[in-house]
């Protein structure tokens, strides 16, 4: 896939929720949800649970940075098992 389609992805998903894992090194991952707040020619942002983050078109392409949306349905199911947990306190 090449850099300018893997833009036009990363673009869609401008302010939506999003599930981003962070290939680190020597089979290390870093798990980090946000939402895509700025774009640049190299770089675009996100604002993640842990400040803001910027990453490469390459990440993607590399597969360094996967990006993953996040659907309604699975928020519905998080938050009903947070709940559960919580009511059994």
């Amino acid at each position: 896939m090449n850099i300018n389609k893997i833009k036009e992805e990363v673009y869609k998903l401008k302010d939506k929720k999003l599930k981003i894992k962070v290939v680190m090194r020597r089979n290390k991952y870093e798990y980090l949800e946000g939402t895509i707040k700025d774009f640049h020619s190299n770089i675009f942002t996100i604002d993640t649970n842990k400040g803001l983050r910027s990453f490469t078109y390459a990440d993607v392409a590399t597969k360094s940075v996967i990006l993953s949306k996040i659907w309604q349905n699975q928020l519905k199911k998080h938050f009903n098992y947070i709940i559960i947990i919580l009511s059994n306190y």
